[in-house]
């Protein structure tokens, strides 16, 4: 079998100005995606929470993204959307990807005690794949899993353009 695994905020969607009006709300200042990751994990935690509760409105596809994402359908893939996204919100997220025009199935988390990495990390460790692929928006994420996975071919979204690293 062929994987990838697909993050979701910042990756398969422009997250940015919903991130910015949730940080606003949460600590009275707009973040950028790395000024919420340096947050402490709970406030970076309630900031996603409410970024996709309450501002998923803002949201736009990364177009750049669905089209690599077709590619590797087209490649014989199966594709995961492997989110940090607690499972409550599994429902959001799957009305979206639908919205988009997508089928593809989301792994969320039910345990928010760990760090995103750790939960990716614990994820693939937990399936086979001949060969993985990985679509991601933050660099700690790629760099912690190559770590145990250095045959990972691993992409890092950056405003919309994919990135080989």
């Amino acid at each position: 079998m062929k994987l990838a695994l697909i993050d979701f905020d910042g990756t398969l969607v422009d997250s940015s100005e919903s991130l910015a009006a949730a940080s606003m709300e949460i600590v009275g200042k707009p973040l950028t995606q790395e000024g919420v990751t340096s947050q402490p994990f709970p406030i970076k935690n309630k900031i996603y929470d409410l970024n996709i509760r309450k501002y998923r409105h803002l949201y736009s596809l990364n177009e750049k993204v669905v089209e690599f994402i077709k590619k590797l359908v087209s490649e014989g893939f199966e594709l995961k959307i492997l989110t940090a996204r607690p499972c409550e919100v599994k429902s959001i997220i799957e009305e979206f990807i639908s919205k988009a025009g997508l089928d593809i199935e989301v792994i969320c988390r039910s345990d928010l005690k760990t760090e995103d990495e750790d939960y990716k990390l614990a994820f693939l460790k937990s399936v086979s794949a001949e060969k993985l692929v990985l679509l991601e928006d933050k660099e700690d994420n790629i760099v912690h899993i190559k770590k145990h996975f250095p045959d990972l071919e691993a992409y890092l979204v950056i405003k919309g353009e994919l990135h080989k690293r």
